[in-house]
């Protein structure tokens, strides 16, 4: 993940989030978004703090902000706020989170939850392959600087007269909420048979 371990003391873990890569559309390197595995968990409550909570983009969120955790890198759910705790400090705030004794061993924390490269391409074959009204072409238009595939799906048949429109989500690369909400959307245009789709 992109959290940096400082130190693991008894049953938490002080970490220190790690900025995303340099964004060159923003002219910025964003900190804001973690996604760290911690194993060895079973029976015990984790106890998650974030030594540089201020340094991030946008601290004003913390207050009521509900760390995600998961099982199985899939399902994610919210920290009961009671267990959430944000100490603005000045300087030195930080963000600690207790997640919830569990009889697995592993358990991954993210910012929003994590949707992963595999999942993405996944959809995407479900996608070109799924019964629908409307064809459905996936093309690859560019890479990333990390050399992943930035992918433009098409619904419909276009001609010089056609509407157009562009959505696009996950603009920098902690924003996984943005993938979960696309996904949502195409499975809506694509998938569903109702007069809506």
């Amino acid at each position: 993940g992109n959290g940096k371990v400082l130190s693991i003391v008894g049953n938490t873990v002080t970490i220190n989030i790690l900025p995303d890569p340099f964004s060159v559309y923003d002219n910025a390197t964003f900190l804001q978004t973690w996604n760290i595995q911690i194993s060895n968990a079973r029976g015990r409550a984790v106890k998650l703090v974030i030594a540089n909570a201020n340094d991030v983009f946008v601290p004003t969120g913390f207050p009521k902000y509900a760390q995600r955790y998961s099982y199985d890198g899939i399902t994610w759910e919210a920290v009961p706020l009671p267990l959430m705790a944000y100490l603005a400090t000045g300087v030195n705030s930080t963000l600690s989170a207790v997640v919830p004794a569990s009889k697995y061993n592993t358990v991954w924390l993210s910012y929003s939850g994590v949707y992963s490269v595999d999942r993405h391409t996944r959809y995407l074959g479900k996608l070109q392959v799924a019964p629908s009204v409307q064809p459905v072409t996936v093309t690859q238009i560019g890479a990333s600087w990390q050399g992943r595939s930035i992918d433009l799906v098409q619904i419909g048949h276009y001609t010089g007269e056609s509407v157009k429109i562009w959505v696009t989500g996950r603009i920098h690369p902690g924003e996984t909420h943005g993938s979960t909400w696309i996904e949502g959307l195409l499975d809506r245009l694509v998938l569903d048979a109702d007069e809506a789709s």
